[in-house]
């Protein structure tokens, strides 16, 4: 029973993440959420609110898998060269 309590806990706190990154893909629109500017890009807009309430949950592990794929996002979006790569045209 507290196994079952513990997955309902866990999913419930996936479906808040969710509904607030479905909500702020709505907000991005305006270009504004709680005074602060978000992303043009909607998808990179809901995936930053929904790191921020996943780190408000103390969900550290999912907060550190959406910084990864929002950082993968904005440096595909960039003209930024990696390190190694810059390295390997030298050698």
């Amino acid at each position: 029973c507290r196994r079952l309590r513990r997955a309902g806990a866990l999913l419930n706190s996936h479906l808040n993440i969710a509904a607030k990154a479905t909500e702020a893909r709505a907000e991005a629109e305006s270009g504004a959420l709680n005074g602060h500017s978000l992303p043009r890009d909607p998808v990179e807009a809901a995936l930053a609110v929904a790191l921020t309430e996943a780190a408000k949950a103390g969900r550290f592990d999912v907060v550190a898998m959406l910084a990864k794929e929002l950082e993968a996002r904005r440096l595909a979006g960039s003209n930024v060269v990696g390190i190694g790569a810059q390295r390997r045209g030298r050698l």
